[in-house]
């Protein structure tokens, strides 16, 4: 069954969505309709989104310009638009993307540069065999980087997909068309189960699609101090990602010397011995 509430939603300004989901999207520009979202370009390393593709003008004189997200990008899901922070004359203006050739060639310098509808559909292996196939990604409008991976799970079991967190992904091997997890089958298997309505408001769950628990696992693997595990959280934390209490709450499950911890505050959080 479906869980109701896998994605976390602890800042009520932040919005979860999929990459499906503003595939067409309308982009408007502080003066007028520009064209359509076509694609989202991300970086295969911290899982930031680049660039959004967008295809201006009408079918036959249409041509595909790179804006970034940075440029005060505002959703507006229930009107299947999204606007823009510039002028017409600046997005037309902005770098063209040619559709006959890939990524890697348009982008030489930027080796991990990945267009998200060309990864969509990775076969995904855990452990010595698949597991499914790359159906989707969450994203949020705060720091546009992906949070989730949506996983269909179609072949082990029919019907179902789950969450995985990226920071679980060992490798990417784009000749083959594959994302390499550092996860069991079962605990894939196990994963929680994503739904739409999951987006909405939520509670964060602990379990491999939680950015942390590959750190706090592999700490405790290696018998790492209190230290070196809070000190791989915060690298995440400065780097945008925000730290859940869940995180925290691991850290005193886990290390004994923690008999107080409290809880985050305006994107920080504070544990105390």
């Amino acid at each position: 069954m479906c869980r109701n509430s896998p994605v976390a939603n602890q800042n009520k300004d932040i919005m979860y969505f999929s990459a499906k989901s503003i595939a067409g999207f309308k982009l408007n520009s502080l003066d007028g309709e520009l064209g359509g979202v076509k694609d989202l370009f991300f970086d295969d390393q911290d899982w930031s989104v680049r660039f959004l593709v967008a295809r201006t003008g009408l079918w036959l004189t249409s041509r595909q310009v790179l804006i970034s997200p940075r440029s005060d990008l505002k959703l507006r899901p229930g009107e299947n638009q999204m606007h823009v922070h510039l002028t017409r004359p600046a997005v037309l203006d902005s770098p063209a993307l040619r559709s006959d050739l890939p990524v890697s060639l348009q982008f030489p310098g930027e080796p991990n540069l990945c267009s998200a509808r060309k990864v969509r559909g990775y076969e995904v292996r855990a452990g010595d065999g698949t597991v499914g196939f790359l159906d989707d990604y969450i994203l949020d409008d705060s720091t546009w980087r992906i949070r989730y991976l949506i996983v269909d799970l179609r072949h082990r079991i029919p019907g179902r997909k789950v969450l995985i967190s990226p920071q679980w992904i060992e490798r990417m091997n784009r000749d083959e068309n594959v994302l390499f997890l550092d996860l069991t089958p079962e605990a894939v298997d196990h994963s929680p189960e994503y739904c739409e309505k999951a987006l909405l408001n939520g509670e964060l769950e602990t379990g491999p699609h939680t950015p942390y628990d590959r750190a706090a696992c592999r700490a405790r693997e290696r018998g790492d101090s209190r230290e070196h595990y809070l000190e791989a959280v915060e690298d995440w934390d400065n780097e945008g990602g925000g730290v859940p209490t869940v995180c925290v709450e691991d850290a005193a499950e886990n290390f004994p010397e923690f008999n107080r911890v409290e809880t985050f505050a305006a994107g920080s959080w504070t544990p105390s011995a």
